[in-house]
């Protein structure tokens, strides 16, 4: 390791933390504006799943293991957070155009 920081798995990281602080703002209810979507690519990504508009299925790893009990308990209390947001999926039309999309204009995470 030498003090190096591995740049990707910095950014991997940022990702989720971000990802955990939307689902729990979600989860508490905040309206959608207030979750902070773009605080990642990866929230930013997900953002129209996230916000309600799609059915979004969530799948975690847990571990037998006593010596990943807790790393268990924090995955299921995150899986936990993120199947208390309620959404309501609607049908939408496929549009050819990309106008729309969030990531089209967007600069990368610095």
């Amino acid at each position: 390791h030498q003090g190096t920081v591995d740049s990707a798995g910095v950014g991997t990281n940022k990702g989720l933390l971000v990802l955990g602080r939307v689902i729990r703002a979600l989860a508490q209810g905040e309206a959608t504006q207030r979750a902070p979507f773009r605080d990642s690519s990866l929230t930013r990504l997900l953002q129209s799943s996230l916000s309600g508009s799609a059915v979004t299925q969530m799948m975690v790893c847990v571990g037998p293991s006593a010596r990943e009990a807790a790393e268990t308990g924090r995955v299921l209390g995150y899986a936990s957070a993120a199947r208390s947001v309620r959404i309501a999926p609607r049908e939408t039309e496929v549009r050819d155009l990309v106008d729309d999309d969030p990531m089209l204009h967007d600069t990368p995470d610095p």
